[in-house]
């Protein structure tokens, strides 16, 4: 995350999770999707030919927390996703490739058995601000 005049915030959502000198594991999935961008377009004889402009990745993310104190962390990441004065990236390949990311979907929490007592899980959804021209093998490291 780096905000319009400062230094950049390097969040790791794996490990940034600590209470009591424990890190708590909450990021539990990733699912990543590569939603195609498309144009409608007709040919000269009128036969539908849409006309693809790239891929954009689009992922969401689940946090289970049983430590409802860690929703602050998640709120701060979703509200900085929606300040125009931060720029965030998001890296799934251990950092070899950032992507700037905008927020889908802000997180919203879905209790455990119907009691945030006993925690909630967040699901946010963010996407890549710009499109990819084409999809790469996962085996190249720079899969997304």
């Amino acid at each position: 995350m780096t905000p319009q005049d400062g230094p950049a915030e390097v969040v790791d959502l794996t490990t940034v999770f600590v209470s009591g000198g424990r890190t708590y594991k909450v990021l539990t999935d990733i699912d990543l999707v590569y939603e195609p961008e498309t144009e409608a377009r007709d040919t000269i004889n009128r036969r539908s030919r849409p006309l693809l402009l790239g891929y954009r990745p689009v992922i969401t993310m689940v946090f289970q927390l049983n430590i409802m104190s860690f929703y602050a962390q998640i709120a701060q990441l979703a509200s900085r996703l929606m300040d125009p004065y931060w720029v965030v990236e998001l890296a799934l390949d251990n950092g070899a490739t950032y992507r700037q990311i905008v927020l889908r979907r802000a997180p919203s929490p879905e209790p455990f058995g119907n009691k945030t007592v006993a925690g909630a899980s967040f699901k946010m959804t963010v996407a890549c601000r710009d499109l990819i021209a084409e999809l790469s093998p996962i085996a190249t490291g720079t899969a997304w």
